[in-house]
């Protein structure tokens, strides 16, 4: 346990990390030229109470590897069961309409938390990268072999050629595992995959939403989306309007 003035040194440290962020959840280093620009994509619903302790020490843990990034929370309305799949194609989509110069994409659940500064927050081109492999509440015992939720990165470019996750997903659970087969069917290059197959026609190309507002906050940009159901493995409908919703 960390004592009272580790404590206060470090809290300290995330408070003056804050303050450099700009409105919208965006930071660039002032003391390099990255060559990535990250967009991280958090999906949510009633789940706000996890929010500030989560932005505070991403913030913190992004500035400490020199990274330019973008926060992006995209929150679902109670119209529908939960959606993890559908949120992140939101995000992505919208994502790359609006936040220039974005070439990787970290796809991460707000209950999670990066703790050691080697772990880098990166892209490599034709891969998707696990991020997490453990956590401290289950006494770090590694994710089964293959997992694909919890944080993910990869390219726009190797998002779209796996034509993001399946929106067929509602409720808890599956998106994951239906993910890990398109990056396999694809020929992206990972670590953990399967053998088996999966359809490619669900997902950026038929999520169907209606983006209710955008707001650029102090610490990130919240993209408030209501999801509309479907049959699973609809045909792509282009459901996305063609103008994006200006940002407050």
């Amino acid at each position: 346990m960390l004592s009272d003035v580790a404590t206060l040194r470090t809290n300290v440290k995330i408070d003056e990390s804050l303050a450099l962020v700009e409105l919208g959840g965006s930071y660039v280093p002032g003391n390099c030229n990255p060559r990535e620009r990250l967009a991280v994509l958090v999906p949510l619903r009633g789940r706000a109470d996890a929010l500030p302790g989560f932005l505070a020490h991403l913030h913190f843990f992004l500035q400490q590897q020199n990274k330019a990034y973008t926060i992006v929370v995209i929150e679902q309305t109670a119209n529908a069961p939960f959606n993890r799949a559908s949120l992140l194609n939101v995000g992505a989509i919208e994502t790359m309409r609006r936040v220039a110069a974005v070439n990787c994409l970290v796809l991460h659940d707000v209950d999670v938390l990066p703790l050691n500064l080697l772990n880098d927050y990166s892209c490599a081109p034709g891969a998707v990268r696990q991020l997490l492999r453990s956590r401290s509440d289950r006494n770090f015992t590694p994710f089964y072999g293959r997992f694909m939720g919890g944080v993910v990165s990869l390219t726009p470019r190797s998002m779209s050629l796996v034509n993001g996750l399946s929106n067929a997903y509602w409720g808890w659970g599956g998106e994951d595992d239906d993910f890990e087969r398109r990056v396999l069917r694809a020929g992206l290059r990972f670590e953990l995959v399967t053998k088996q197959r999966g359809r490619m026609d669900d997902g950026l190309s038929s999520v169907r939403y209606t983006l209710l507002r955008c707001t650029r906050l102090p610490t990130y940009t919240l993209l408030l989306v209501e999801l509309h159901q479907q049959e699973p493995y609809q045909a792509p409908r282009g459901a996305s309007p063609e103008e994006p919703l200006a940002c407050d």
